[in-house]
């Protein structure tokens, strides 16, 4: 092969792993805009479902109101919002009863309360001040 032929056949190359890095870069790009618009999405229908908690609407309208708006068909994922919107309130409710953060922080470390609240969420009804008082009692 001649020096011509071998400097065509490494300019070839060139090219193609050019054009490689350029698409990998392109889709790379992509697909960290889609998870951009996706946390968005997440962040978006967090505010729509505090604001609505805040309206005192019922949770049967929200669930209509996400469906019609933000087309989420799922009824898990709008219940997951719903439940962790209700756990951030009620924590911060009861974050407000304690002389410091730090005293909130380690009642909240100690009863588990995240936890709890996902594994019984009757308790998010209660008002902060007798779920405090029954979590301190037992």
């Amino acid at each position: 092969m001649s020096k011509e032929g071998f400097t065509d056949f490494f300019n070839e190359v060139g090219d193609n792993v050019k054009q490689a890095f350029a698409d990998a870069k392109a889709t790379h790009e992509e697909d960290l805009r889609k998870e951009g618009r996706e946390d968005q999405r997440q962040e978006d229908l967090i505010a729509v479902t505090e604001l609505l908690l805040d309206l005192n609407t019922k949770d049967g309208r929200i669930y209509e109101l996400l469906r019609k708006y933000f087309k989420v068909n799922s009824v898990d994922e709008i219940q997951e919002y719903l439940l962790n919107v209700k756990i951030k309130e009620k924590r911060k409710a009861l974050s407000e009863l304690f002389d410091t953060y730090e005293d909130y922080k380690e009642f909240a470390r100690a009863n588990h309360l995240t936890l709890l609240f996902k594994e019984n969420p009757q308790l998010l009804d209660l008002p902060a001040e007798k779920l405090k008082k029954q979590l301190e009692t037992k």
